[in-house]
């Protein structure tokens, strides 16, 4: 959990200190109200975090008696569940204390003393949390762990948006079970959970919840690749650029495969776009590995456009060179268009410009589609300047339609290509 780590030592010094006065002043029986809840904090065993890439869902998870919260990664408790009113006085102290440490403290003492049966009780101290803060969100993950389906379905009452989490938590201490639950649900209820489910199952074991995403893809999910996305994000951050790197190139060949190649680079540019464009580079020219070549290119050009044109410039011609010139000058067109078009200029006459004037004019076209059109008007394909043309023009006519039917008179544009500029698709609000 997000401050459960910090909290170890802040807990085990506050105990270690009580120790020195108990020859002075016993301690007070649980339960006792007028006892701190604080005081039943006990030292918790220093445990570690797994390597990168290893599970930490315990072998024997199956076997009665193991506690699910083990597999969430939360501290076992050092005694007996939590009184009503020890939650109710930790809550308070949760949500009231001037004191920020003794507010992290009661929460760790919280998710210490949760139980199955008293989750609910404390669900209704962290209710009053704000649903976008790490304490509602680690709560919700660790009532999920030990509570299952049950506790994912207290979502469907509550006002919070609280039921995706718990369903991550649910999927990281017992992968089956949620698994089989969620793929027994009703289409209409997935959508929510799908992604939530992978996620949790990769905070434990990246490999499983890419078994599973594979699973989802032969039963014909078409959410399955961005599912393998999410897996491929969980290694980058685990492992590393390279360790991600290697991972997705040793999946199988497939949709699959691209679609974990495309997130690892959309992530990997985040972190070293220098080092992302290395990776790349050898993919260039490979039909099958064009998204990556597009996705560097494409993020590269969101922070610096001149370095990753001059990359996707420096590449063999290709289809995901062409498709990452496209996505570069459409994002340079964004920051500046003058200095793209300038560029523009000075290329050759090739398919490689094409897509990249395709790209600005798309970029433009809602600002400008004046000037879309007449940038479209130089693409030498014939195929690709139509396309680019009637995005232009669908442009123009939803704002000034007098004005793209005066242009559309002369464009030379056939009648069907026509039609689609008079029928533009609606925008979504």
């Amino acid at each position: 959990m997000h401050c459960c780590w910090f909290l170890i030592a802040v807990i085990a010094f506050v105990v270690g200190s009580a120790r020195t006065t108990q020859h002075q002043s016993p301690e007070p029986k649980q339960g006792n109200k007028h006892s701190s809840p604080l005081s039943s904090l006990a030292p918790i065993s220093n445990t570690r975090a797994p390597k990168a890439g290893a599970s930490a869902i315990p072998a024997n998870l199956n076997r009665p008696g193991t506690p699910l919260a083990i597999a969430a990664g939360l501290p076992a408790a050092a005694r007996q569940p939590l009184s009503d009113w020890d939650i109710e006085q930790l809550g308070h102290l949760m949500t009231k204390d001037s004191n920020p440490v003794r507010r992290r403290m009661a929460f760790a003492r919280l998710l210490q003393g949760m139980t199955a049966e008293n989750a609910l009780l404390i669900r209704e101290q962290v209710k009053s949390l704000r649903p976008e803060s790490a304490e509602f969100k680690d709560f919700h993950y660790a009532w999920g762990a030990i509570g299952g389906a049950q506790a994912v379905l207290n979502g469907k009452k509550t006002r919070e948006l609280d039921m995706a989490v718990t369903m991550a938590g649910w999927a990281s201490a017992q992968p089956d079970l949620a698994f089989n639950w969620f793929n027994e649900l009703p289409e209409g209820d997935r959508a929510g959970l799908r992604g939530a489910m992978i996620s949790g199952i990769a905070d434990n074991d990246p490999s499983a919840a890419a078994r599973y995403a594979y699973q989802l893809a032969e039963m014909g999910d078409k959410e399955a690749q961005g599912m393998l996305g999410i897996v491929a994000s969980r290694v980058l951050r685990a492992g590393g650029p390279l360790e991600a790197s290697l991972w997705a190139e040793n999946l199988p060949d497939g949709p699959m495969r691209a679609a974990a190649m495309d997130r690892v680079a959309h992530d990997y540019v985040a972190v070293d776009p220098q080092g992302a464009a290395a990776w790349a580079e050898r993919f260039a020219g490979e039909a099958h590995n064009a998204r990556v070549i597009e996705e560097v290119g494409d993020e590269w050009a969101e922070r610096d456009p001149v370095a990753a044109i001059n990359w996707l410039d420096s590449l063999a011609a290709g289809e995901g060179k062409s498709a990452g010139l496209s996505s570069a000058f459409g994002e340079w067109a964004k920051r500046d268009p003058q200095a793209a078009s300038e560029h523009l200029i000075t290329m050759p006459q090739s398919p490689e410009r094409d897509s990249a004037i395709s790209g600005f004019s798309r970029r433009l076209a809602s600002e400008n589609p004046q000037a879309a059109i007449a940038w479209a008007a130089e693409i030498n394909d014939a195929d690709a300047r139509e396309g680019a043309l009637i995005r232009a023009g669908q442009s123009m006519f939803q704002r000034n339609a007098s004005e793209a039917r005066e242009w559309l008179a002369t464009s030379g544009l056939p009648p069907g290509a026509q039609q689609q500029v008079l029928n533009p698709p609606q925008r979504h609000r």
